[in-house]
């Protein structure tokens, strides 16, 4: 029988669907105090497990950087399954470099996780990697699984590495300073011309070893884009940019949420299931439109996207899930206490998270029906 298991990871997420003894890992992060403790816990449910893949919805912290850990402690996944971003004509690998760059300069806090650290961990660890895209299928837990996002073709277009710049060019009140705008510009187009090499060289290797039923790598290709992240991040951008690099930190992590995979497969139980990631809502209602029109409702289950958050929320019951699940934890961030009361409307769907703190929902009545539980949700 199939079991679904999502992680209370604190402010992160991560859940477990295995079948018999074969598991699919999807997402391992989390931006908590105790993070270490949340993934060792992942690490006890892998261990028991014959096999076991990894599915990596998209790339950010609190979705990826137990996957380090994890990975360096033995659990080797026959297959790891990224979105399909790399050969995107639009650069957004060059806007995830941005973003850690920008964050190594100007944010003091948190994980230094980043994709790099990431693809190099997984590739080390011999796994097969395999990129999806939308209409793309894979099998499996013995299921086959249909995928609907991300649409690499429609991502990006309305964010570029070079309007990045120009923001960060204006000084922190905003005022034109002729001078300030010169100096960022000249810094930026050696940082943007560093990110440009970076992200071909990553994007190089990792499409060498895509589908590779047995990976290898040459060890020089992996140190030289370490120097090159390094030689990165040791360039610098001039002190009046805080202000505008940690607006726009925020801004590329919302557009780096458009392109999480969103699948779904009928388990060999017969429960149907739904994963979302952290789609936005615009192209998570096309997908639910298109379930719909087509008959494909009547899920088992349905991972909501970002943590239940109203900004991403898109009305479910046109596919009258059962089940609703949310990553909701407890956390001190701003604005992630609360989960989208709507969920409620969601027809007799049971809806679960994992907040240890029923108040943090900050609405009343709790569109759990107040089954937010102090730990791991288990399906």
């Amino acid at each position: 029988m199939a079991r679904i298991k999502m992680f209370d990871m604190g402010f992160g997420e991560s859940t477990l669907i295995t079948e018999e003894r074969n598991g699919l890992l999807i997402d391992c992060g989390s931006e908590s105090s105790n993070a270490a403790a949340f993934f060792q816990n992942v690490a006890n449910d892998l261990a028991p497990l014959d096999a076991k893949s990894l599915m990596v919805s998209h790339f950010h912290t609190d979705h990826i950087n137990g996957l380090i850990n994890i990975a360096n402690a033995a659990h080797r996944f026959h297959c790891v399954y990224l979105p399909n971003i790399f050969a995107s004509r639009y650069g957004i690998v060059d806007l995830i470099l941005l973003r850690n760059y920008l964050q190594h300069r100007f944010v003091t806090f948190g994980t230094r996780t980043n994709l790099w650290n990431l693809l190099r961990s997984l590739i080390t660890s011999h796994s097969r990697m395999r990129l999806l895209k939308k209409r793309d299928h894979f099998r499996e837990l013995a299921s086959d699984w249909t995928v609907y996002w991300p649409d690499s073709g429609s991502l990006g277009a309305s964010l570029s590495p070079r309007t990045i710049l120009r923001t960060l060019a204006r000084t922190n009140d905003e005022r034109e300073e002729p001078e300030h705008y010169r100096i960022v510009m000249e810094q930026g187009d050696a940082i943007l011309h560093m990110i440009r090499n970076l992200a071909d060289s990553i994007t190089g290797l990792l499409l060498q070893l895509v589908e590779r039923e047995t990976p290898e790598y040459a060890e020089e290709e992996l140190i030289r884009i370490d120097q090159l992240q390094d030689e990165l991040f040791a360039l610098p951008l001039y002190e009046g940019c805080e202000y505008a690099a940690k607006y726009l930190i925020d801004r590329i992590r919302g557009k780096e949420n458009e392109y999480s995979i969103v699948c779904d497969t009928v388990l060999p139980d017969g429960k149907k299931v739904l994963f979302t990631g952290d789609v936005t809502s615009a192209p998570f209602q096309q997908i639910v439109n298109y379930l719909a029109q087509n008959n494909y409702g009547f899920y088992y289950c349905i991972k909501a996207p970002h943590h239940g958050t109203k900004s991403h929320f898109v009305n479910l019951q046109p596919l009258s899930p059962e089940n609703v699940i949310i990553s909701n934890g407890d956390t001190t961030r701003r604005n992630r206490g609360s989960i989208s009361i709507d969920y409620k409307t969601v027809g007799n769907a049971t809806v679960f998270c994992t907040s240890a703190y029923p108040t943090r929902c900050m609405i009343s009545p709790c569109p759990c029906n107040h089954q937010c539980i102090p730990g791991d949700i288990l399906l």
